[in-house]
């Protein structure tokens, strides 16, 4: 797995279409955040891709851009999993989104080291060396991550 920064962050302009078949082209996250307003992985379907044509996860809650990351291309939240980093040297755990060997998002502990902007590029692991198996389900996680990021706005 390739862990960097750049290998997760999309290339504006991004193609969006929505649940309709209705067609935006998004030059930057300003546009992203006036066009669409609510979108995530529980919603109707949405295809987006970025400049290069690669696939984009978007999750937006009124008008905020939350997530905008490349995923495999065939991605679907039914292969999502999620995981926990191993309890060591005293640090806290955090939940893991992983697909495939990507990890997507994280939740709790001191999750600094797990998110993609600092991530060293280059660098080689295995999310199987990086996280234990949970019985946390997707649809959980996704609660608790909303409700962490959105606090009191998200019921």
């Amino acid at each position: 797995m390739r862990i960097g920064g750049s290998a997760l962050a999309p290339e504006f302009p991004l193609r969006f279409v929505d649940e309709q078949g209705s067609s935006h082209l998004l030059s930057d996250v300003a546009a992203v955040e006036t066009m669409v307003e609510f979108v995530d992985d529980t919603d109707p379907p949405y295809r987006c891709h970025d400049a290069q044509g690669r696939r984009v996860r978007l999750i937006v809650w009124i008008l905020e851009l939350l997530v905008c990351q490349v995923v495999p291309d065939d991605f679907d939240t039914s292969r999502l999993r999620i995981g926990r980093t191993p309890d060591v040297d005293g640090e806290d755990p955090v939940l893991v989104e992983c697909v495939d060997d990507l990890v997507l998002r994280t939740l709790g502990g001191t999750p600094l080291r797990f998110e993609p902007a600092t991530w060293s590029t280059g660098t080689s692991t295995s999310v199987d060396e990086l996280v234990e198996e949970t019985g946390v389900v997707p649809e959980a996680f996704h609660q608790l991550w909303m409700k962490a990021r959105l606090g009191k706005r998200f019921p």
